[in-house]
């Protein structure tokens, strides 16, 4: 092989990307891995609180629906008690059966003179049953307390839209930087090309008495630190993609992450306030709201309404079978010493808190925002200079070869000039996938949607 032919392999294999990996796996994008949130543990977990918060709020309604309690007793007495009334017509009743004589035309009074049935006072088995209905006519903390529980269902749909959106932002984090360990690959994997095609070099002249043993040894270590770096390379892949494995739920890495497609670097329409997580102050505002007129309602009386029926047995002093009545009453607590007046002070106190809250939030998004445009600026204008880095590396390869071919340099400066190109790449690699990281950020913490 001579020294031409090495020369012009080693500028392609320089410009050339590396060989594709993982033919067999699972192609993962960053859509892709994103949609997987939703299959996880935590965005279960949030699911399972929405239910919750519904519970909670059938409870509240309750406060405005009737209670209805049904009732029944056997009760079993010592003995039954009998009261003999007598019959009252049993005196009268020579009498009556003389006129009846003398007038056979009037009545016979024979069944009035029958001996009278004793009459229960008390059973021995005794049944009975009521029905209660309670009804609340006028309550001001009612509603308030309603619409706190609608509010909490709410809070707890948004609070898993706030989970959505943290986990996008851990998986898009964990997503680039697999991506960056897969272009280190790419960059290793050519450094070690290069070295090996300068092992061959240094061989090929050590055999034909131009070179001697200690470049060759020379190369041999230069190889072996390419190497290295490419194992390293693989290892912080490995452990990235275990990173994002973790996040989307999956328990093997058997997948290759893709570069996402390329954002332009045009400031993103922010929507801050419709940001997950903005939205849940504006919620706790909304719920603040309704506690503050719950605490103003403690001070109307309320209004009830109780109706009851009762069905026994008839007795001899019991009446009728069925008996009912109907209560309507209020309750209204004048004074307690001052505990209604301090819990709307502090309710009030706590809506203010939450609408600063709120401000100090959106004054921190918008910071967050200027800095992350500012940074994205910084890495596009290192990007270009280390665009220019690249090639300036890769023309020195290029003349530190054809000098070494003219014998005016040595293969020590080859070895510089090698790894020179090989840093710039490093360097160019990791500001490109550090920029997208950025951008995708941006679009995030920004409320925009992320895409091409």
């Amino acid at each position: 092989m001579s020294r031409s032919r090495l020369l012009s392999g080693l500028l392609l294999l320089a410009l050339a990307p590396a060989a594709a990996r993982g033919q067999d796996a699972t192609q993962l994008t960053l859509d892709a891995a994103i949609g997987e949130i939703d299959a996880t543990l935590q965005v279960e977990n949030a699911e399972r609180r929405i239910e919750q918060a519904d519970d909670v709020r059938r409870q509240a309604l309750a406060a405005l629906r009737p209670t209805v309690a049904l009732s029944a007793t056997y009760t079993l007495r010592d003995e039954e008690i009998e009261l003999d009334f007598g019959n009252p017509y049993l005196p009268l009743a020579p009498y009556l059966e003389a006129i009846h004589t003398v007038a056979p035309e009037l009545p016979d009074p024979s069944p009035l003179l029958a001996p009278s049935e004793p009459q229960v006072v008390q059973y021995r088995h005794d049944i009975g049953a009521s029905l209660a209905v309670d009804q609340s006519l006028y309550n001001a903390r009612a509603l308030p307390y309603i619409r706190q529980s609608q509010v909490a269902i709410r809070q707890a749909e948004n609070s898993l839209e706030v989970l959505r959106f943290q986990l996008r932002g851990a998986v898009t984090q964990a997503y680039f930087a697999a991506v960056l360990q897969r272009r280190l690959i790419d960059v290793s994997e050519r450094n070690v090309e290069l070295a090996r095609l300068a092992l061959q070099r240094a061989q090929i002249a050590f055999e034909e008495d131009v070179g001697n043993r200690f470049e060759m040894n020379r190369a041999r270590v230069e190889l072996s630190s390419a190497e290295r770096d490419l194992q390293n390379a693989q290892t912080g892949y490995d452990i990235a993609r275990r990173n994002l494995a973790g996040l989307i739920g999956r328990t093997d890495i058997d997948f290759e992450v893709l570069p996402p497609p390329t954002l332009s670097t045009d400031l993103p329409t922010t929507d801050v306030e419709g940001r997950p997580d903005i939205e849940a102050y504006a919620l706790q505002t909304e719920l603040q709201e309704h506690r503050v007129a719950e605490a103003r309602g403690q001070w109307f009386p309320t209004l009830f309404a109780h109706l009851q029926g009762n069905v026994q047995r008839a007795t001899a002093f019991g009446g009728d079978n069925f008996s009912w009545f109907l209560q309507i009453g209020a309750n209204w607590t004048v004074y307690d010493g001052g505990t209604r007046s301090a819990l709307g002070h502090q309710r009030e106190r706590d809506l203010v808190t939450t609408e600063t809250q709120r401000a100090d939030a959106l004054a921190t998004v918008e910071t967050a925002i200027d800095a992350g445009v500012l940074e994205a600026l910084t890495l596009q204008r290192q990007i270009e200079s280390a665009h220019a880095d690249v090639a300036l590396a890769r023309e020195n390869v290029e003349l530190t070869e054809a000098a070494v071919e003219l014998g005016v340099a040595t293969s020590l400066d080859t070895q510089l000039a090698r790894e020179q190109l090989y840093l710039s790449e490093l360097a160019l690699a990791t500001l490109d996938v550090n920029l997208q990281a950025r951008l995708y950020e941006l679009r995030r913490i920004s409320g925009s949607d992320v895409g091409p």
